[in-house]
């Protein structure tokens, strides 16, 4: 793991909050999530955009433009007083998005990791009367395989791990660094796979 990453990190998941970071964990659209946060940096504000959800007809429209447009659309809805505090997104055709989640329950957290599919994923982890570490965030997305397990379904597949390179992107606006160290778990995977790529 990353020697300078603070791994005891435990960011406040509710209260005061910037509008880029409000909207980065309320929007469910990847595209969207980017462009919501820069317009809220700018001062600027789109409701459609912004909203948390597109409608069905919303997402018909994007989606008849380009698939990679519905990435995260398709998610779960939030449930009351849930917000998003890390995201996965695979850069395949439908720009696929794996969402962890956190809601107040009392004073406890409860969460869940919900992706497009229906999946059933493991949090591991009980309600808790703090945020999550940065140690349990990264435990919670390594223990569920949700970086490493997409390279190697791609890499059983036939890809080589030369072009896998940026496939998975871990973002998060409460866990600092999550991005950067995600950032060199590929590239170390890539490095230890790539040994038969001459071949």
């Amino acid at each position: 793991m990353s020697d300078d990453i603070d791994w005891s990190f435990r960011p406040q998941y509710f209260g005061p909050q910037s509008l880029a970071q409000y909207y980065g964990s309320r929007v469910k659209g990847e595209l969207r999530r980017r462009y919501a946060a820069d317009l809220a940096n700018s001062g600027e504000y789109d409701e459609e955009i912004m909203s948390e959800a597109l409608s069905d007809a919303g997402r018909s429209a994007v989606g008849a433009i380009h698939p990679s447009l519905m990435g995260g659309e398709y998610l779960p809805d939030f449930l009351e007083g849930e917000i998003e505090v890390a995201r996965v997104v695979l850069q395949s055709t439908t720009m696929d998005v794996i969402s962890l989640r956190a809601r107040r329950e009392g004073d406890e957290y409860a969460y869940r990791i919900v992706d497009e599919y229906e999946t059933e994923f493991d949090f591991t982890i009980d309600n808790t009367y703090k945020s999550l570490s940065m140690l349990e965030i990264v435990g919670a997305i390594n223990k569920n395989e949700l970086v490493t397990g997409p390279l190697d379904l791609n890499l059983e597949g036939g890809a080589l791990p030369s072009e896998l390179c940026g496939f998975v992107s871990v973002t998060s606006s409460y866990y600092p660094g999550l991005m950067e160290h995600y950032e060199r778990v590929v590239a170390q995977w890539i490095e230890e796979n790539d040994w038969d790529e001459d071949e």
